[in-house]
């Protein structure tokens, strides 16, 4: 399909060939012949602007891709000059009209080339009604006699037998009086029975429960049994401390005062000190000029009791003098032995004047160090210094004085990485160590005290006589290893866990069941290799060794008084038929092919004929198959005999152990003999 906008981008394709004629480049007329010299060419692509023939004439000399006969691609550009842009160009897909927009076209909508999906268009097929866009393969199945999901069935999958209820008061709930079933409903029916008074619309199962002592939400519950708070439930607040005055963090929305394991819920929050029954609204205070919690009984805040604390002033009449913040009359003293400024746990007198040895803080975890109290500082002794619990690298929250610096040994070479560091009294696992000077944490063999020794042959083993010159050395030196394993460094193969096979015919395979020896080639009668069945014989390499070579085959064949015109043969590979045997008279007989060799892996095959056509009866047979004494195929032959045949692949003797070297699933009778184990285990590295 060629579009205006296409055709207008043709057109300013073709403008810069046009403009070059009219710049001194004379296009051709049929008055003008141009000699084959003068032909213009730009792009290379044998198409010329200024050809005689029209069929030559290039549409845009300036890229190869454009000239006649060329291939349209979806490039926006007229390939093959006939004025039109991108039609049935090579990368176009095909798109289908999709008249509903529901992104399906009519399966016998026909295909139209765009190099881009056009508006309107899709690539998947199979709506079956284009004019429905609730129709298409995969919409859900809904209740409107359509078959939306295209797979020629009506509102599937829906419930077509719901049962319909009578919503009387219009609340959206019924109340047990069944009126109809089907997939759609009409007015006032509905869905469910669920409505617990149908005559009242502001009680069903959505409605919200108030207290007025109805079931209003039907939920079987009366206001505050409702697990929901009723609405319009007053607000009940906790009296932790029974003065009568509740708390305004806790609090509950309850018809009727909540029960609460004994503590009473009242309906203000007017308590500032929830918790503390001697401050409430009708607390009296008494001037604190020491600042020590404790009032003047002889001064009072002057506008008599509230609930918040005056600045300055205390809720009772504690202190004897106001003048020192240390003395009041209910002070516990605690002994300060080390006389460091804090007290053991134990009180030891109550009062306003305190004996010099005693202290009101009692925090002292430890009061025989006067170093020893909650302002002392962490230090690596065994000790809690500060008082909080933890000893040493327990304490979090302070780094202990004493530390030493440690590094993580990931691969615990007793080498460090440099980052990060760590500080402790005490490493807590053996990788903490305090060297940081390895340079590759997770290769224990790498470390600054690693060794590396010239490895020539890239064997992975060192030369003990070449050592790097700047050992030893953490990084890795290229063309050394960190052994001393190699007895030849000119031979990849050759080094301390080398294994060699004895090899008598030096035809390269070894023999035996175990490798000879480990190490270097001291002789040059071993191999590296193992398996040689024949070790005198030079030209015998096979490392796959079978015992008896040779396969000798039986067949015996019992048939029934029906049998006349049967015939049996075996041929082989190679060797035509070998054997037959026929039958002609019509009595019962057994009989048995003369056993002959056959090379192993020979393919042989037994054909069975009927030439009969005795109306009276068919010959049948009873065939079993022998090679080496096993049976290898056994076939009963009832009716009229047609051509049989079958493969059999002799191989009388070999391993047939699956554990060896040389195991042969091919063998029928095992042969200890043929079988070969290694034990590459010999040398260990």
């Amino acid at each position: 399909m060629t579009t205006a906008s296409q055709t207008l981008r043709s057109l300013l394709i073709l403008l810069p060939a046009a403009a070059m004629f009219a710049c001194g480049t004379p296009e051709p007329t049929t008055d003008t012949v141009v000699a084959p010299e003068d032909l213009i060419d730009n792009d290379g692509d044998q198409y010329f602007a200024n050809a005689n023939d029209p069929s030559q004439v290039d549409c845009d000399d300036n890229d190869p891709n454009s000239h006649p006969g060329a291939d349209e691609i979806c490039d926006n550009l007229d390939n093959n000059c006939n004025d039109v842009v991108d039609e049935n160009a090579l990368e176009a897909l095909d798109w289908f009209r999709d008249r509903d927009g529901d992104g399906f076209a009519s399966s016998v909508a026909e295909p139209e080339s765009f190099c881009f999906r056009p508006e309107g268009y899709t690539s998947a097929l199979g709506d079956c009604n284009d004019d429905e866009p609730t129709v298409f393969p995969g919409a859900p199945e809904l209740c409107d006699e359509l078959d939306n999901n295209c797979d020629f069935s009506i509102d599937e999958g829906l419930d077509t037998e719901t049962i319909w209820y009578l919503d009387a008061d219009r609340d959206g709930f019924g109340a047990g009086k069944q009126v109809g079933t089907g997939c759609t409903a009409e007015q006032r029916w509905v869905d469910n029975a669920d409505d617990c008074n149908d005559a009242v619309a502001n009680t069903n199962p959505d409605a919200d429960e108030i207290c007025d002592g109805i079931d209003n939400d039907c939920d079987g519950a009366i206001d505050d049994a409702d697990t929901e708070d009723p609405v319009g439930a007053p607000l009940w607040y906790t009296d932790q401390d029974f003065d009568g005055y509740g708390d305004i963090r806790f609090y509950q929305y309850n018809c009727e005062p909540p029960v609460d394991d004994g503590v009473p819920w009242v309906r203000n929050f007017d308590d500032c000190a929830p918790d503390d029954p001697n401050i409430n609204p009708e607390t009296e205070w008494y001037e604190d000029l020491d600042v020590d919690g404790f009032g003047n009984g002889d001064v009072r805040w002057p506008t008599g009791p509230h609930c918040w604390q005056p600045i300055g002033y205390a809720p009772n009449t504690g202190d004897c003098d106001d003048q020192n913040p240390e003395e009041w009359k209910a002070i516990p003293w605690y002994p300060d032995a080390d006389g460091d400024g804090f007290g053991g746990p134990d009180p030891v007198a109550y009062g306003c004047d305190p004996d010099p040895g005693w202290s009101s803080d009692n925090t002292d975890c430890d009061d025989r160090k006067p170093e020893v109290n909650i302002n002392g500082t962490e230090a690596c002794n065994g000790y809690d210094d500060d008082c909080d619990g933890a000893v040493d690298d327990d304490d979090i929250d302070q780094l202990p004085l004493g530390t030493t610096t440690y590094f993580f040994d990931n691969d615990e070479d007793g080498f460090g990485a440099p980052f990060p560091l760590f500080e402790f009294c005490e490493p807590p696992t053996p990788q903490f160590v305090t060297d940081n000077t390895d340079c590759a944490d997770n290769v224990a063999e790498l470390n600054p005290t690693t060794l590396w020794f010239a490895d020539t042959d890239f064997d992975g083993y060192g030369d003990p006589n070449a050592p790097y010159a700047g050992n030893p050395s953490c990084q890795v030196v290229p063309g050394h290893a960190i052994n001393t394993d190699d007895c030849d460094d000119s031979d990849f193969f050759q080094h301390d866990f080398q294994t060699w096979w004895l090899d008598l015919d030096q035809d390269g395979v070894g023999v035996g069941v175990e490798p000879n020896s480990c190490g270097c080639r001291y002789s040059d009668f071993l191999s590296l290799e193992s398996g040689d069945c024949d070790d005198n014989d030079a030209s015998n390499t096979d490392n796959t060794c079978y015992g008896d070579d040779v396969g000798s085959v039986s067949l015996t064949i019992t048939v029934d008084n029906d049998a006349a015109g049967l015939s049996i043969r075996w041929e082989c590979v190679g060797q035509g038929a070998v054997e037959s045997i026929s039958f002609t008279a019509a009595e019962a007989l057994t009989t048995q092919l003369v056993a002959f060799p056959l090379a192993t892996g020979t393919e042989c095959q037994m054909v069975v004929t009927d030439s009969t056509d005795d109306a009276s009866g068919d010959g049948s047979a009873e065939i079993d198959v022998r090679i080496c004494g096993s049976t290898v195929d056994n076939v009963s032959h009832i009716g009229t005999f047609e051509a049989y045949g079958t493969y059999i692949t002799t191989r009388c003797s070999g391993c047939t152990d699956p554990a060896a070297f040389n195991f042969d699933n091919t063998a029928i009778v095992s042969d200890p003999a043929a079988c070969f184990y290694t034990d590459d285990n010999i040398c260990v590295n």
